[in-house]
Parts: C-alpha cells; sequence; structure tokens
C-alpha cells in the first residue's frame, strides 16, 4: 500500500507542478492535484504508523511517539523551508508537494524494500 500510495503521491505532485507551469491557473489546477496527493497519504500514512509500532509490540506507545515526533519534526523543516521560498505565488508549495511522492518512494525502498528484516514465524 505504500508503493501505491507513493505513486499517487507522486503523479499528482507532478500533475500539481506541470499545470500551473503550461499556464493553467485556477482553484482546480489547485485543488485537485492537492486532493489526489492527500488521497496517496491516506495510503501511506496507516501502512507506515502500522509497519513502524508492529516490530515493538512491547513498547508500541514509545515506537507510536518515536514515529509522530520524527513526522512533526520533518513537517516543520518542510515547512520552514518552504515559506522561506514564498515568492506569493502557490509554486514553492507545489514543489514541496511534488518532491516528497519521490523522496518517500526512494525511503521506502532504502529503507524496507532492500534491506528486509528477517521474520520469524511463531511457533505452532
Amino acid at each position: 500500500m505504500i508503493v501505491y500510495g507513493g505513486l499517487i503521491m507522486t503523479i499528482f505532485g507532478e500533475i500539481g507542478v506541470i499545470l500551473p507551469m503550461l499556464g493553467y491557473f485556477n482553484i482546480w489546477t489547485v485543488i485537485l492535484p492537492f486532493a489526489g496527493f492527500a488521497l496517496g497519504t491516506g495510503f501511506v500514512f496507516p501502512s507506515g504508523q502500522a509497519g513502524g509500532i508492529s516490530p515493538y509490540p512491547k513498547m508500541a506507545g514509545a515506537a507510536s511517539s518515536m514515529l509522530s515526533c520524527l513526522q512533526m519534526s520533518t513537517a516543520a523543516v518542510i515547512g520552514t523551508v518552504t515559506a522561506r521560498m514564498l515568492d506569493g505565488s502557490m509554486m514553492p508549495m507545489a514543489w514541496a508537494v511534488f518532491g516528497m511522492g519521490p523522496v518517500l518512494l526512494l525511503s521506502f525502498y532504502m529503507l524496507v524494500v532492500r534491506n528486509p528484516r528477517s521474520i520469524t514465524q511463531p511457533a505452532a
């Protein structure tokens, strides 16, 4: 689900940048790409939260707190960088959204797909 969500986020992030660059700028060229991006995050966040907590069932509260702290810290850094680039248009925010999908897919590949943990099956 994370890969599908990342692909949806990437596609709608690209649409959100390409349409205004081609001269199509109205309320729908802003709302629809961001709504599609939000749809993609609906696939990513629940699966990521479950995947981050499941290896640590005895300390799920601490694992959940750490994930939330990392999520909010990352959002603060990205928000600060985006705010520094503001030029009176929506393009800095569109570029930030445009970059998040590929960054998600690359980090998911580097951290999870490329280096899977060995999962032991419970004894029957």
